[in-house]
């Protein structure tokens, strides 16, 4: 998707970045640091959903998944609640 510089999620960073079978912490954005995880044991049932913990108004927003072995991705809104 191309950026939207009122999107701060549209910018290149990642909120949790999975490769080679771990996670790489030093490409995330830093306030996901130690608030995301993936279900690791589903992954080669395909699940690949990401669990954020902690979750604040702040993280109200799209969030894409991008698996690059398949070359597809889903984009999911989060929208948080007071």
């Amino acid at each position: 998707m191309e950026p939207d510089p009122s999107d701060r999620l549209s910018r290149v960073g990642y909120v949790h970045l999975y490769r080679d079978k771990r996670e790489v912490p030093d490409m995330k954005i830093p306030a996901y640091a130690q608030r995301t995880a993936l279900f690791t044991d589903a992954l080669k049932e395909g699940n690949i959903s990401l669990k954020i913990v902690n979750v604040t108004l702040a993280d109200t927003g799209r969030y894409r998944c991008y698996v690059p072995k398949l070359d597809c991705y889903s984009i999911v809104e989060l929208v948080v609640g007071e």
